[in-house]
């Protein structure tokens, strides 16, 4: 769809799982060649949890971090 929207004069914006083949989809290409944007949307940079962990991690100046992984939440509270 992105690839569509540019090649058509839009810009486009996609989930950020698309990054981790954009040279495979072509979409950097096909940015380049039409000059329209392709943004890379993430939809909780600064979320309570997010900030949370960078709190902590800036708290802990002394240690050295080797790993960092990070997952979607698949839970939901009842309503």
């Amino acid at each position: 769809m992105a690839l569509d929207a540019m090649k058509n004069g839009k810009h486009a914006a996609s989930e950020v799982p698309v990054c981790t083949r954009c040279r495979v989809l072509g979409i950097v290409d096909t940015s380049e060649a039409t000059r329209k944007h392709c943004m890379i949307l993430e939809n909780c940079c600064y979320g309570d949890i997010e900030m949370m962990v960078r709190y902590g991690a800036r708290r802990a100046l002394s240690a050295k971090f080797t790993h960092g992984e990070a997952a979607y939440s698949t839970t939901c509270a009842a309503s």
